[in-house]
């Protein structure tokens, strides 16, 4: 339930409805169990986008860092490229690009390991608008 949650905070964040997406990354973080890498990860990584969008600029950095340090730990690359997405998402928000570059070629690296053809051409598209 906890990692529905979380994909739940993510489908609504992608609608623009952050509210309702940071409500449900705190029921994620308060249903998730503490090893649960994906759940762990993903809840962190859709608050930061919406801290950065608050201009929580700091507390987005740090979610982002957490959340990535998380999916670290695995070998789930769709989680990886997602995860990193989404760090690179919050920073260009924070008008951190050079943090954004870093966090988008990791996640192209991931997605392109993974055979994720879509994901990779979105980032990859991206990465070419800011560079």
């Amino acid at each position: 339930m906890s990692t529905r949650a979380a994909e739940l905070a993510e489908v609504l964040y992608l609608q623009g409805r952050y509210g309702e997406a940071e409500d449900f990354t705190r029921i994620s973080e308060e249903m998730g169990a503490g090893d649960d890498v994906e759940t762990q990860a993903k809840w962190r990584a859709v608050r930061a986008l919406v801290f950065a969008r608050k201009g929580k600029v700091a507390e987005a950095r740090e979610l982002g860092q957490e959340a990535a340090a998380r999916a670290e730990t695995t070998d789930f690359l769709y989680l990886l490229g997602d995860v990193y997405f989404y760090v690179g998402e919050a920073a260009l928000l924070s008008n951190a690009v050079s943090t954004a570059v870093i966090a988008y070629k990791k996640s192209l690296s991931f997605h392109e390991q993974k055979g994720n053809v879509p994901s990779a051409n979105k980032v990859r598209s991206l990465l070419e608008k800011i560079t």
